[in-house]
């Protein structure tokens, strides 16, 4: 399996969400990781990016890691760390049927591990997926 890395910067737009599903996409294929796992980090990059480019004023840069683990940051410059999200409950569906606001909850549900480091400008929301052994 090819080790591979990418980082890419983004501009503060909708669109970006987009753009930083397929560069993840692109990196973990060439890496050799099977379809579910590139669609699983797809997902939980584009929950990122979205609620990056919702709260922060800022370009968004993302930076993907395929070993020893799947790694995915999400930077920018809003100094904000998101607010850990409770699991989803029948007293608390309703609410999630809302607009917005389930990103975290998703990233919560389907990484193997996700937190938020502040930076000296900003900061960084990352996950982690344990690749699956054979």
């Amino acid at each position: 399996m090819a080790q591979s890395s990418e980082e890419l910067m983004l501009p503060n737009d909708p669109e970006s969400a987009g753009r930083a599903r397929e560069t993840t996409r692109l990196a973990l294929r060439a890496a050799g990781l099977p379809d579910d796992h590139v669609e699983r980090a797809a997902l939980l990059v584009s929950e990122l990016v979205t609620n990056a480019v919702v709260h922060a004023a800022s370009d968004v840069r993302i930076r993907v890691s395929a070993r020893p683990v799947t790694r995915v940051e999400v930077e920018d410059d809003n100094p904000r760390l998101p607010d850990p999200q409770p699991p989803l409950s029948p007293s608390t569906a309703m609410d999630a049927l809302e607009p917005g606001g389930l990103g975290l909850t998703i990233v919560e549900g389907l990484a193997s591990r996700w937190g938020a480091d502040r930076r000296s400008q900003g900061k960084v929301v990352w996950f982690e997926l344990d690749h699956e052994r054979a």
